[in-house]
């Protein structure tokens, strides 16, 4: 069952199925993923998928989570700001929880980071 996308915020933790059209060494199967921004007229979310593998930590752009009641993790996992991608909410299966505020501000200057936000001129 899809979630309709007007009831998934910015900071949500879904699951999400990544099954199809993957390739290589992209994320696939369902997993929870952050909700970084959504767009509701394409009712597309921009997603960044988590690891229970911690060792995925000692790769650059990635930031560890600590499970909690808020954000519905049942273990300690890994965020993988290296694997943002763009996926329609046809493959959000359920909401967890909520990611807590320091961990999104953290994921945010990573995020900055890793595209080059700040060196960007408009």
């Amino acid at each position: 069952m899809t979630i309709p996308i007007t009831s998934l915020e910015t900071g949500d933790i879904c699951f999400v199925n990544l099954d199809t059209d993957t390739i290589a060494n992209e994320q696939r199967g369902s997993r929870p993923c952050i909700i970084i921004s959504k767009q509701e007229e394409v009712r597309i979310v921009v997603v960044v998928p988590l690891t229970r593998t911690m060792d995925v930590g000692r790769f650059s752009y990635t930031m560890q989570i600590k499970k909690s009641r808020l954000n519905g993790l049942d273990s300690d996992s890994v965020a993988m700001i290296f694997q943002v991608r763009s996926i329609s909410t046809a493959r959000v299966e359920k909401k967890v929880g909520t990611l807590e505020d320091h961990y999104f501000e953290d994921m945010r200057k990573l995020l900055s980071s890793y595209l080059k936000l700040n060196s960007l001129s408009v």
